[in-house]
């Protein structure tokens, strides 16, 4: 009921990004991944770049066996906030170690004044208990 109702709203305005990532819940609840996957690029593809839109893709991803995507989802999660405890559990959980913790935390955040894609390091993030 839910996903048919995101759907014919989305239908009257497309550009509801926020409304593309409850439509993404709604059929990942339902079991339909894919099309899950494909709301919440939907989602950013119409503006939506905060932590939670990439920690939701990073979770679907992960559902569908999708190891690596999902890791890049969680660490696009984490660059939009450091702080997210969903980002750095989930990253710890697909193998990220405290090294990989470390290495992420040295490089700005994209939110950081004069951040830049770099793309001769992997990021990473750490945390220690």
């Amino acid at each position: 009921m839910a996903a048919s109702t995101y759907r014919r709203a989305l239908q009257i305005d497309p550009s509801l990004g926020e409304i593309w990532v409850q439509y993404g819940h709604s059929l990942k609840e339902q079991g339909d991944l894919s099309s899950a996957e494909s709301a919440y690029r939907q989602a950013m593809a119409r503006g939506l770049d905060d932590c939670d839109v990439h920690l939701q893709l990073g979770h679907v991803l992960k559902l569908q066996n999708k190891r690596r995507h999902a890791i890049g989802a969680y660490q696009e999660a984490f660059a939009r906030d450091r702080s997210s405890f969903d980002a750095l559990t989930e990253l710890q959980r697909l193998g990220w170690t405290r090294e990989d913790f470390r290495s992420a935390l040295s490089y700005p955040s994209k939110n950081d004044e004069g951040y830049q894609e770099r793309s001769d390091c992997r990021p990473t993030l750490a945390v220690d208990v």
